[in-house]
């Protein structure tokens, strides 16, 4: 029996990466921002096209286009329910579809804006319009045409703003940070144990094939 040296069995270690709690408080107000911004657009969407229906009705100046139906239906809506969707996920290909969206409805609010004030200036010059049916034109109240299209106006630059928002937001919001464990193992070092060797005296079964199977060999002679 004597004392020899061998590698001891590797140990595991468990490191935890603590999470940055600033980082995560900052984007869930960021999203929080997002998701009022996404109700906005859906209500302001809902508006618009109630509005440009009731422009056709009362046929006001540049209405039969539809500017603000389309524009409430197709952008300001998609763009609150995108919104409210990638929030609510969290997806970071959501929040990007978000951004891209919001960009264009901005686009649109700009030039509904535009449009709506240029109708509601022109309202104010054209009491009647030419044409067959001046008679009919003639008869609604020029006052309300002038509302609707105010009302256009300043509710696609809510729109503009909420959109505006929105995307620069987006843009830069942080990825969420998670808790990362790191289990590695620590090298193997070199303990000193004892060695212990095999009795002279013991017996051995050979595997000779000349010799039946399980045959023991007698230990040597040694004469004392």
């Amino acid at each position: 029996m004597s004392n020899a040296t061998y590698p001891a069995d590797p140990v595991l270690t468990t490191t935890v990466e603590h999470v940055n709690t600033q980082e995560n408080r900052s984007r869930n107000n960021k999203i929080k921002v997002l998701q009022s911004m996404a109700g906005i657009q859906i209500v302001t969407g809902i508006i618009c096209s109630a509005m440009g229906g009731t422009a056709m009705v009362l046929e006001c100046y540049l209405s039969r286009i539809g500017d603000p139906i389309w524009s409430g239906l197709l952008f300001f809506m998609v763009a609150g329910i995108a919104g409210s969707a990638g929030t609510a996920t969290g997806k970071q290909c959501g929040i990007t579809f978000y951004a891209v969206w919001s960009s264009l409805s901005a686009a649109c609010a700009a030039q509904l804006f535009g449009i709506s004030v240029y109708a509601a200036s022109q309202e104010l010059e054209l009491l009647c319009y030419p044409g067959i049916d001046t008679y009919k034109l003639c008869t609604y109240v020029i006052e309300a045409r002038i509302g609707i299209n105010v009302c256009i106006a300043i509710v696609s630059f809510i729109a503009l703003i909420s959109c505006l928002v929105a995307s620069c937001i987006s843009c830069a919001l942080p990825s969420p940070q998670t808790t990362r464990i790191i289990v590695q193992a620590t090298p193997a070092t070199m303990e000193s144990g004892p060695t212990s060797y095999p009795n002279p005296n013991a017996s051995f079964v050979t595997m000779d094939a000349s010799k039946p199977y399980g045959t023991v060999e007698p230990p040597p002679y040694s004469a004392n």
